[in-house]
């Protein structure tokens, strides 16, 4: 019997040892959603895909649903810059949250939008703990955990971290910062 294969950009979020040579991803992708996808034998030393598939890489995979969930049949790293230092940190703080937050197999195109946007623009700037603030709030406005109030409405629409917007933030950060640690206890998670 043939399974329809699926090839999609996706974001590794998380992943975990699985048997001997195997690993346990969690993807987050624009068409599926949060997902949760086996890789054999990635853990292996001459395995093609356990470049691509490291944590917080921006990648294109090659999909098959089974009945026991999905596996990763292909894989192919995007040219996307790769995070280090405290960028990589601030990245892997937001993808811990995303894993917790997000609901599994519910098609998110904008939670993929944010995160997406959102890794290339740590790379591109040094105000860190702004662009961290925005995503988390971007994130908890799409999942239903923050409210749209006006003072800071214009942040939560769309992907930009450009000047006008990591001004914005700068100027209300306090109350945004007060608005994601209410969403957060709300979400009860």
């Amino acid at each position: 019997m043939s399974h329809a294969v699926h090839t999609t950009d996706a974001l590794v979020l998380k992943s975990v040892a699985a048997g001997e040579a195997d690993r346990s991803l969690w993807l987050l992708s624009g068409e599926f959603g949060l997902i949760s996808a086996r890789a054999k034998s990635v853990r292996e030393e001459h395995s093609k895909l356990r470049y691509a598939l490291q944590d917080y890489m921006h990648t294109q995979v090659s999909l098959v649903r089974g009945k026991r969930g999905w596996r990763i049949t292909g894989a192919c790293a995007r040219d996307a810059p790769i995070l280090s230092g405290e960028r990589l940190a601030a990245y892997a703080r937001i993808a811990a949250l995303m894993c917790r937050l997000a609901p599994m197999d519910d098609t998110q195109d904008a939670l993929y939008e944010i995160l997406a946007h959102t890794r290339i623009a740590l790379c591109d700037t040094h105000e860190i703990r702004l662009v961290e603030l925005v995503c988390v709030a971007r994130m908890l406005f799409v999942l239903g955990y923050l409210s749209h109030a006006t003072h800071y409405a214009p942040l939560l629409e769309g992907c930009a971290y450009d000047a006008a917007t990591l001004a914005t933030v700068r100027a209300c950060a306090q109350q945004l910062t007060d608005a994601v640690n209410q969403g957060i206890i709300e979400s009860q998670l």
